[in-house]
């Protein structure tokens, strides 16, 4: 909920005539528009963990500085009325209502009566009057009925008035409101001013001096025994006590009175509360209003805030802010900065301030934004109007300061003004509008227009510079024997005369500037409208902006005092501590928001240690050293973690899975010295960069899978981080194909699917290889038997030829030689290779077959080398037989008488080292051409295919071996030139 800033105005004690400028503590005030459940709230108390808790007539609520969190009836309360409430040392949250029954808020739960017997029978039958806790941590509940006491075993013991008129003759109806003593007992006074104290047993009657009847009479003339308020201070553990009566105020230690004070303002009146802060002020509750006695002295004047306010109750924080409850006006929080805003008593008053300055006399003087001007009067602490300022300067004010000769200068927007010997002078600007004004080292004032650069000097206004166009000039600083000159292109050198700009040698000094000084060990500082602040040390150049903890990069005004820099922008000021190093270098070692309301400031002023503020609310002052007093951290709490819009327990630890990967975190941080949004930074873990925000709350939508370390911390009022910041642990769980099982088996999957691919590839190419050599055989096996057919016509022609020629020996023999034959084709046809030893006999037989076929018209040799082992060589079966009888047929047969057929076997050594059988088949036959020519001329002749048969057996023969069958024919050719034969070399290897 959003929280409403109120500057409420509040008179001091004694103000002067009207029109003056009243002054106003430092407050906020909420009331049921800000989320309070009731604008009457009768109790406040702040828990250990920082939360401020208010009770009403409609419920409690817990605020956190941002938001109100209502607790009712629906939530556990007993009743909605509730009067008071206070936390004791177990962090439990005590509320007691209106009819008596007490309940109490722990761990998120409010537990009463009707859910738990103990809190039943603490049941007080009418309103509690009064809360303590003793040393021991005995917890004292009174009303007007009687005293319960819970011991820290949680039993309890009622003090009735039948007890109290058995024992000390009196009722309970007639005692002050207790209080814990010196000793950390239970006391209070009678009804005849004696003083009750609890023994550790009993109440008895205390051996005490002291005597509140008698003190009153001794004061007032009269005894008064009817006691508004009688409390314990916050800081002195019981030490002292302070008695508030319809008229008097009494500080009491022991036996001894120290000081007390008769106030008119206490008749027909009622005091609700006394409080005496950790500054040793007293701040008394009244039914009309607060009264203020500054360092507990209760002589002298005293001050009244908001005056006919009824005030219910008062305490201090952990930050000592005040907090004042009322009633029908909400809550009421005084800043412990000690920070005044002046207001105007007369709403019709313009209250936006826009310059400070002071006069010849060093009296601080202001001007408004509708050209009053006003005076501060020391006396009354208070802003005058100056009646005689009669300067129309509608255009605002650009300077208020006093000069060598004692004159005071007002510089306006189209005007001017001298202030001397109590008259003002009045100058028309007749050139361009006036934006800036100094005096300088020699007493002459600079003043920066539009256009031109005058100076003021002898009584004398003269032009020094004047530029083409337009060039507000909004800053003026006297840098040795230079100008400097701030304008809204940038930085500009006025020198012998000549004016340079800066800006179009340094590009980083292009922006427009609205303020120039002078820091430590002559740096310069420039205040930018969009670009921070930049300083120039020596030659070199250094940047502060919104990034580095600045409010805002449009900052208006700079005021230096020691190591210490204001800058003042459109919502607030900003305090930068710095150091100028050894070798030139700015080192900020702090930069932190002033705390004073959210506003426009748009000028800032230093004197005697203190820092004056001209703001669109007023004029505002605050100790220069205001936070030397060093705030306690701020307290950081994550209040809710929702995963896909669905909220889970902080208390347990949750393992998400990778789908609850859209996360939002809430949080809430508790610094009520800050005024405005409360700054937070967060990160997703120990080693990553913070992320700096004012939101309450950040979503992290789509977060990879894995573990983040959540923090968040929150700035207090100083700007310090708390460095303990609120933790949560989220673990996102990877998705099942990322997660180690997952990724195990798939690799085992794979690998076994590699596995599977690869023997069945295996499988099909040796199947594939198995097919082949089956083809391959079948294939050789056909061509061997195409050999047998071709090889036994060819034979029985030659019978034939014998049997028609009637040679019957020779058909004999033939036959014979023929049966052999055909019985070896028969075996051999079966195998793929043969020896060496049986290849030679079967070529003996076929040789001497187709001798007596051609009537021995051809002799043969046929020969093996004797190193060849004929019966380990092997070679293909029948791949010799149908060179030779290719030989014969083309080459012997048609010859004539007189032809050879030679065959041989040798070893033939091949370049990898192993042998090979070299088979040479030479005839000398009529060679290839002249057996070509002659079938060419025989169209009828039958066509051999025997050649042909064998180069594709060869051809198969070798693809289905790695050691390959290689052939060549070579026509042999005599000195004349003539074909006389052929000659073919096989190789087989073996």
């Amino acid at each position: 909920m959003r929280i409403m800033l109120k500057l409420g105005i509040c008179l001091w004690f004694l103000l002067v005539v009207t029109g003056v400028r009243a002054q106003t503590p430092l407050y906020k005030n909420y009331s049921a528009n800000d989320g309070l459940p009731s604008s009457t709230v009768y109790g406040l108390c702040q828990d250990h963990k920082g939360f401020m808790w208010f009770c009403s007539n409609n419920g409690v609520s817990r605020f956190d500085g941002t938001s109100f969190k209502v607790f009712t009836t629906a939530d556990g309360l007993p009743d909605n009325f509730i009067l008071k409430v206070k936390e004791d040392t177990k962090g439990r949250i005590w509320f007691m209502s209106l009819n008596g029954k007490l309940s109490f808020f722990l761990d998120g739960i409010i537990h009463s009566g009707s859910t738990d017997s103990f809190l039943k029978r603490l049941d007080m039958g009418i309103s509690v009057s009064s809360f303590n806790e003793d040393r021991q941590g005995n917890i004292w509940f009174y009303n007007n009925e009687c005293i319960k006491q819970i011991n820290t075993r949680d039993s309890v013991r009622v003090f009735g008035n039948e007890y109290f008129e058995n024992h000390l003759h009196f009722r309970i109806s007639n005692v002050s409101l207790p209080w814990i003593n010196e000793g950390g007992m239970l006391s209070f006074f009678a009804k005849n001013s004696d003083l009750i104290s609890f023994n550790g047993r009993d109440f008895e009657n205390s051996e005490s001096n002291f005597n509140l009847g008698e003190l009153m009479l001794k004061i007032t003339g009269t005894r008064n025994n009817h006691i508004y308020s009688l409390m314990q201070t916050l800081n002195t553990a019981g030490e002292k006590v302070i008695v508030a009566d319809n008229s008097l105020l009494v500080i009491y230690k022991g036996d001894k009175v120290l000081q007390s004070f008769a106030c008119d303002y206490l008749q027909n009146n009622a005091v609700m509360n006394v409080l005496e802060d950790r500054d040793k002020n007293i701040w008394v509750s009244t039914a009309k209003g607060v009264l203020f006695f500054e360092n507990g002295k209760l002589q002298g004047n005293f001050k009244i805030f908001f005056d006919k306010i009824f005030f219910s109750d008062a305490i201090q924080d952990r930050e000592d802010d005040i907090w004042l409850g009322t009633v029908g006006q909400g809550v009421f929080m005084i800043h412990a900065a000690k920070t005044i805003i002046y207001n105007h008593t007369d709403a019709s008053e313009n209250t936006n301030m826009v310059k400070l300055g002071t006069s010849s006399t060093g009296e601080i003087w202001a001007g408004s934004i509708n050209g009053t001007l006003y005076k501060f009067d020391q006396s009354g602490q208070s802003f005058k109007a100056i009646p005689e300022f009669k300067m129309n300067s509608n255009r605002s004010f650009y300077g208020i300061f006093p000069d060598i000769n004692k004159r005071t200068w007002i510089i306006g927007g189209n005007n001017m003004a001298i202030y001397e010997n109590g008259k003002f002078t009045y100058y028309s600007d007749s050139l361009s509008w006036f934006k800036s004004a100094i005096v300088s080292h020699s007493g002459s004032i600079w003043i920066g227009g539009a256009y031109h650069l005058a100076e003021y000097k002898n009584n004398k206004f003269n032009v020094r510079y004047r530029f083409n166009d337009v060039v507000r000039m909004y800053s003026l600083l006297e840098s040795g024997d230079s100008l400097l000159v701030g304008t809204e292109k940038g930085l500009y050198v006025y020198r012998n005369s000549k004016m340079q700009s800066i800006a179009e040698l340094k590009p980083e000094y292009a922006s427009a500037i609205n303020d120039l000084k002078s820091g430590l060990a002559g740096t310069i500082w420039a205040a930018t409208r969009n670009n921070g602040i930049f300083i120039i040390s020596g030659k070199r150049t250094f940047h502060l902006h919104q990034k580095d903890g600045l409010l805002s990069d449009n900052v208006k005004r700079l005021a230096f005092v020691g190591k210490t820099v204001f800058a003042a922008n459109g919502s607030g000021v900003t305090r930068i501590n710095y150091t100028i190093s050894a070798n030139g270098d700015v080192v900020f070692s702090a930069i932190a928001k002033e705390n004073i309301p959210v506003c426009e400031v748009n000028d800032l002023m230093i004197k005697d240690s203190t820092i004056w503020m001209a703001t669109n609310i007023g004029l505002i002052n605050s100790p220069v050293y205001n936070n030397s007093k060093k705030l306690p951290p701020a307290l950081s709490y994550i209040t809710a973690m929702l995963v896909n819009h669905r909220s889970l327990d902080l208390n347990r630890s949750h393992a998400l899975s990778y789908r609850d990967n859209n996360v939002e975190i809430r949080y809430t941080g508790i610094s009520f010295s800050s005024f405005g949004p409360v700054n937070y930074r967060y990160r997703l873990s120990k080693t990553s960069e913070w992320n700096y925000t004012q939101a309450s709350s950040v979503s992290l939508p789509s977060l990879p899978y894995g573990d983040y370390f959540f923090e968040v911390e929150t700035q207090n009022g100083a700007g310090e981080w708390n460095g303990e910041p609120a933790m949560l642990k989220i673990h996102i769980n990877a998705p099942f194909w990322l997660q180690s099982w997952f990724i195990a088996l798939v690799n085992v999957l794979i690998i076994a699917l590699i596995i599977l691919i690869l023997w069945l590839r295996l499988r099909r190419i040796r199947r594939e290889e198995m097919i082949k050599q089956k083809n391959l055989k079948i294939e050789l096996q056909a061509l061997r038997a195409q050999l047998n057919p071709h090889f036994i016509f060819n034979s029985l022609n030659s019978i034939q030829d014998f049997v028609l020629n009637n040679q019957k020996y020779e058909a004999s023999a033939y036959l014979a030689d023929f049966a052999r034959l055909m019985r070896m084709i028969l075996d051999n046809s079966r195998k793929q290779s043969v020896s060496l030893h049986d290849e030679v006999e079967f070529l003996q037989y076929y040789i001497r077959l187709e001798q007596l076929r051609f009537y021995k018209r051809f002799e043969y040799e046929l020969s093996v080398d004797p190193e060849i082992d004929r019966s380990q060589a092997q070679l293909p079966s029948m791949v010799l037989q149908p060179f030779i009888e290719n030989a014969i047929l083309h080459g012997l047969a048609k010859r004539g008488p007189g032809g050879k057929l030679t065959v041989s076997f040798s070893l033939k050594h091949v370049d990898t080292g192993a042998f090979s059988l070299h088979c040479v088949i030479e005839d000398n036959g009529i060679g290839r051409k002249q057996s070509e020519l002659m079938k060419s001329q025989k169209e009828s002749e039958h066509h051999s295919s025997a050649m042909e048969i064998i180069n594709e057996r060869i051809v198969m023969y070798n693809a289905a071996n790695k050691a390959k069958i290689n052939f060549e024919v070579q026509d042999i050719i005599n000195e004349q030139d003539v074909e006389t034969g052929t000659r073919v070399m096989i190789d087989f290897p073996q």
